[in-house]
Protein backbone atom coordinates (compact mmCIF):
# COMPACT_ATOMS: atom_id res chain seq x y z
CA UNK A 1 0.00 0.00 0.00
CA UNK A 2 1.67 3.63 -0.70
CA UNK A 3 1.45 6.29 1.31
CA UNK A 4 -1.77 8.07 0.23
CA UNK A 5 -3.77 4.76 0.09
CA UNK A 6 -6.32 4.36 3.09
CA UNK A 7 -6.20 1.09 5.02
CA UNK A 8 -8.20 -1.44 3.53
CA UNK A 9 -8.54 -0.26 -0.07
CA UNK A 10 -6.13 -1.31 -2.96
CA UNK A 11 -3.07 0.92 -4.00
CA UNK A 12 -3.74 2.19 -7.35
CA UNK A 13 -0.82 -0.15 -8.66
CA UNK A 14 -3.09 -3.00 -7.91
CA UNK A 15 -5.84 -0.91 -9.01
CA UNK A 16 -4.09 -0.89 -12.05
CA UNK A 17 -3.42 -4.33 -12.62
CA UNK A 18 -7.02 -4.81 -13.90
CA UNK A 19 -7.17 -2.19 -16.13
CA UNK A 20 -7.66 -3.71 -19.90
CA UNK A 21 -4.77 -3.36 -21.72
CA UNK A 22 -4.05 -4.63 -25.34
CA UNK A 23 -0.30 -4.84 -27.26
CA UNK A 24 -0.49 -2.94 -30.64
CA UNK A 25 2.22 -2.87 -33.10
CA UNK A 26 3.00 0.79 -33.88
CA UNK A 27 1.22 1.22 -37.37
CA UNK A 28 -1.67 -1.54 -36.94
CA UNK A 29 -3.87 -0.16 -34.13
CA UNK A 30 -7.26 -0.86 -34.55
CA UNK A 31 -9.89 1.93 -36.13
CA UNK A 32 -12.16 3.46 -32.69
CA UNK A 33 -14.91 3.72 -35.42
CA UNK A 34 -16.01 7.16 -33.70
CA UNK A 35 -16.56 8.41 -37.60
CA UNK A 36 -19.44 5.64 -37.31
CA UNK A 37 -20.89 6.75 -34.45
CA UNK A 38 -20.75 10.28 -34.04
CA UNK A 39 -20.70 13.31 -35.70
CA UNK A 40 -17.82 16.07 -36.54
CA UNK A 41 -19.58 18.21 -34.00
CA UNK A 42 -19.48 15.34 -31.08
CA UNK A 43 -16.08 14.65 -31.87
CA UNK A 44 -14.94 18.96 -31.74
CA UNK A 45 -17.03 18.57 -28.42
CA UNK A 46 -15.03 15.53 -26.95
CA UNK A 47 -11.86 17.48 -27.90
CA UNK A 48 -12.97 20.37 -26.63
CA UNK A 49 -13.54 19.06 -23.34
CA UNK A 50 -10.06 17.11 -23.30
CA UNK A 51 -8.35 20.46 -23.79
CA UNK A 52 -10.66 22.37 -21.44
CA UNK A 53 -9.39 19.09 -18.69
CA UNK A 54 -5.96 19.33 -19.56
CA UNK A 55 -5.57 23.06 -18.99
CA UNK A 56 -7.09 22.60 -15.83
CA UNK A 57 -4.59 19.85 -14.91
CA UNK A 58 -1.51 21.27 -15.94
CA UNK A 59 -1.94 24.93 -13.40
CA UNK A 60 -1.91 27.03 -16.42
CA UNK A 61 -4.14 29.68 -17.56
CA UNK A 62 -5.80 28.55 -21.27
CA UNK A 63 -4.08 31.04 -23.83
CA UNK A 64 -6.68 33.91 -25.43
CA UNK A 65 -5.72 34.79 -28.60
CA UNK A 66 -6.77 35.35 -31.73
CA UNK A 67 -6.70 32.42 -34.20
CA UNK A 68 -5.01 34.75 -36.36
CA UNK A 69 -2.30 35.03 -33.55
CA UNK A 70 -2.00 31.70 -32.71
CA UNK A 71 1.60 30.37 -32.28
CA UNK A 72 2.74 27.79 -34.76
CA UNK A 73 5.80 26.55 -36.94
CA UNK A 74 4.62 27.28 -40.76
CA UNK A 75 7.74 29.27 -42.18
CA UNK A 76 10.01 26.07 -41.10
CA UNK A 77 7.50 23.65 -42.67
CA UNK A 78 6.94 25.34 -45.92
CA UNK A 79 10.66 25.99 -46.38
CA UNK A 80 11.46 22.43 -45.80
CA UNK A 81 9.08 20.74 -48.56
CA UNK A 82 10.16 22.97 -51.24
CA UNK A 83 7.26 22.87 -52.88
CA UNK A 84 6.36 26.24 -55.18
CA UNK A 85 3.16 26.91 -53.51
CA UNK A 86 5.00 27.04 -50.30
CA UNK A 87 7.62 28.57 -51.64
CA UNK A 88 5.05 31.31 -52.66
CA UNK A 89 3.64 31.32 -49.13
CA UNK A 90 6.83 31.91 -47.45
CA UNK A 91 7.72 35.13 -49.60
CA UNK A 92 3.90 36.46 -49.14
CA UNK A 93 4.44 36.60 -45.26
CA UNK A 94 7.80 37.47 -45.10
CA UNK A 95 6.75 40.56 -47.45
CA UNK A 96 3.55 40.91 -45.31
CA UNK A 97 5.95 41.01 -41.79
CA UNK A 98 7.79 44.00 -43.28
Amino acid sequence: MSSGDAPGTPSRAASRRTWPVRLVALGAEPRDGLDRSTTPEERLAMVWSLTLEAWALCGRPMPAYTRTATPVRLIRNKRATGRLRDLADLERLEEEKG
